[in-house]
């Protein structure tokens, strides 16, 4: 029932007497649709049916149909586009009419008169999807599955293949995210603006268990996991099967999984919360003198960063001294020189990155150089991370670290 209700929220049309002959019998949500609802639920399901009946209605011979299922890998897309080929290869009447390619993962009509595909996509190969031309009629063009893997540029490539169609949208279906789910985080701001009426033609739905419930309920409890999974409380699923199968998950993971609340990422050096945990006011003035200097830079040159260190009282302070722009090798050296001449600290950098510059103030200008090689690299990281969690290291919080 509660994927039944959602698709015709999504699919929901203007009057056709609406006042603005623009909008009149038009999809309300043009601008997009965000569906947030936790693992396990059906999400595939919708976003197939979702297709299924958009590809049945648009495929005609008035217009040219081009419709897209986007995953974030080719394992994904593929398990996308079989939900939606699925009654074209078990029903006869169908199968017919149209033709599935599983290979290429697209379905097309067998009629070449009528001018239609609908293709899965893997977000492995974002450039496949620039500027692609986007179209069904009355539909949905593109359908997302777990935007919160999605990268901004691929889904704004998307949107732009969708700019010239009047009455075509794009639909993301997801669960909760973690820090690195920027997309998803941009988009939910959005749905939150449109939900305070800012944004009437952006569709946002969100299921989960709000923090306010906290305070009445266990997190495992019936109440906390009906409020966010919608098949457990129109009894599709039982509450008892998602507590036996996920029941052992850390707290963590159960609020973000089954809660459908945003945690934090498995991959993650240091969480947020413990980064601001260490932010303190940086390196006081007394002690810039004899610091160490560490210099780092992007994979293209694109910039280049240097953090200054010292220990007080047995606490790493450390600093952000520069990012620059655009850096060379001798641009660093000069911004070296000058902190040499001010400060006579140490320099440290890793022994390959930046072997010119090593090379260029330790034999040239005779400073006291400190390289890394790739294992001493990975000590350094173990190093940190515990100096992090046991508070032995403080950093003034720049927006850019």
């Amino acid at each position: 029932p509660w994927q039944i209700w959602l698709m015709r929220a999504v699919l929901e049309t203007y009057p056709d007497d609406y006042p603005d002959e623009r909008k009149a019998g038009k999809l309300r949500y043009r601008e997009g649709v965000l569906i947030e609802v936790s693992r396990q639920v059906g999400k595939t399901t919708v976003l197939g049916a979702l297709m299924f009946l958009g590809y049945m209605k648009s495929a005609n011979r008035k217009n040219i149909t081009k419709m897209g299922c986007v995953a974030s890998s080719v394992q994904q897309a593929q398990i996308l586009h079989e939900r939606v080929t699925m009654p074209f290869l078990q029903v006869p009447a169908l199968a017919k009419r149209h033709g599935v390619n599983r290979q290429s993962r697209t379905l097309r009509p067998k009629d070449t008169s009528i001018l239609a595909e609908l293709k899965a996509y893997a977000t492995v190969q974002p450039k496949t999807l620039q500027s692609i031309p986007f179209n069904a009629d009355g539909n949905i063009a593109i359908v997302v599955d777990e935007v919160h893997l999605l990268a901004e540029s691929v889904y704004s490539n998307m949107k732009i293949g969708l700019t010239a169609q009047e009455d075509s949208i794009l639909v993301g279906i997801t669960s909760a995210g973690d820090e690195t789910s920027t997309l998803l985080h941009s988009l939910e701001k959005h749905g939150l603006e449109a939900i305070a009426g800012q944004h009437e033609r952006f569709g946002f739905f969100k299921y989960f268990a709000p923090e306010h419930l906290d305070q009445e309920h266990d997190l495992r409890s019936r109440e906390m996991v009906e409020a966010a999974n919608p098949a457990v409380e129109c009894g599709r699923i039982s509450y008892e099967q998602v507590l036996e199968e996920n029941g052992s998950l850390p707290d963590y993971e159960w609020t973000r999984y089954v809660l459908g609340r945003h945690g934090q990422a498995e991959n993650l050096f240091i969480s947020a919360s413990m980064w601001s945990k260490t932010a303190g006011g940086g390196l006081p003035a007394s002690a810039r003198k004899g610091a160490v200097f560490a210099i780092d830079r992007t994979e293209h040159w694109d910039f280049a960063a240097i953090v200054a260190a010292n220990v007080i009282d047995g606490v790493v302070h450390t600093e952000l001294v520069a990012q620059i722009h655009n850096p060379n090798s001798d641009k660093l050296a000069m911004i070296c020189k000058e902190l040499y001449r001010r400060y006579r600290g140490i320099f440290v950098m890793d022994a390959i990155t930046l072997s010119e510059l090593r090379t260029n103030l330790k034999e040239r200008m005779h400073y006291p150089v400190q390289f890394y090689n790739t294992q001493q690299l990975a000590q350094a990281t173990s190093v940190t991370y515990s100096m992090a969690s046991t508070a032995t290291m403080s950093h003034n919080d720049d927006q850019v670290m």
